[in-house]
């Protein structure tokens, strides 16, 4: 949908993502795009990557975001093939502080996955991407969103998302996410990236490799809050993402505060795999 370059702002002096739209032969998209910088510009949240400004140039559109000096949580699975719990604990986090804020203000992201999730060399973790977030404004976003369409990253999406993405609520969010904590667990995805027959019924009825069978390190409690929050049924799920954050916080009581959470992940990252 878009094209990522780095650039320098001459009037500040310092680096900034641009985001050109690219698909510009449907009128939807152009509209997603400038609904995305929108609500992105709104928001004002130390765990949510700042849109700086959206203009046109020519005939292309483009949006200038924060740049966040780091890697995504897609190339850190990579590198770390599986990373500790602390660690899996401490990002989750910083995503739930995120989600938090974004539900509060009636937004439902629908694609959490390790690629919209920035961590940077200093330790603070970002979330991005609001391209296909829906509001509770019927009057701007939802119009965008037809019944039955579906729209996120497959093996990622809720039961209910891949129904219809119009009708999802903040559990969706937490689906996903419970689903990116099993890939950082485990360094596999619990589904087949795709959108076949097998893939949908196998999200549909729930049905993966345990965490613990691909990682038998992981802890009890950490298997509990995955399976939960990966529920097949969403009224057994968490029921918002307060609840997923409070079953996460007893994993950081060793840390004091936000200080001592941005240095661990900052020397983690800095650790070989």
């Amino acid at each position: 949908m878009a094209r990522i370059y780095l650039a320098r702002c001459r009037s500040v002096k310092q680096p900034v993502i641009l985001k050109k739209l690219t698909l510009t032969n449907r009128k939807e998209f152009k509209q997603r795009f400038e609904r995305e910088a929108h609500l992105m510009h709104m928001f004002k949240n130390p765990f949510i990557v700042k849109v700086l400004d959206f203009f046109k140039s020519g005939t292309s559109f483009y949006m200038a975001m924060e740049f966040v000096d780091g890697m995504s949580l897609d190339k850190l699975i990579r590198l770390k093939e599986v990373l500790s719990p602390t660690a899996t604990a401490l990002i989750a986090f910083q995503v739930c502080e995120a989600l938090e804020y974004a539900h509060a203000k009636g937004v439902i992201h629908r694609d959490i996955k390790p690629a919209n999730i920035l961590i940077g060399k200093n330790g603070k973790v970002k979330l991005t991407d609001f391209g296909i977030a829906t509001t509770d404004d019927t009057g701007s976003g939802e119009r965008l969103t037809k019944t039955g369409t579906c729209f996120g990253t497959s093996c990622y999406m809720s039961p209910e998302q891949i129904e219809s993405s119009k009708h999802v609520d903040e559990r969706s969010d937490v689906y996903s996410l419970g689903v990116t904590l099993y890939e950082m667990m485990t360094g596999a995805r619990p589904f087949k990236a795709n959108f076949s027959s097998e893939t949908i019924t196998n999200i549909y009825n729930g049905k993966y490799v345990k965490p613990e069978k691909l990682n038998s390190a992981i802890p009890a409690k950490f298997r509990t809050i995955i399976k939960k929050a990966m529920c097949n049924i969403k009224e057994s799920r968490y029921a918002n993402i307060g609840k997923l954050k409070a079953a996460l916080a007893p994993f950081l009581k060793k840390f004091k505060d936000a200080k001592s959470k941005h240095t661990f992940i900052k020397h983690y990252l800095a650790e070989r795999a």
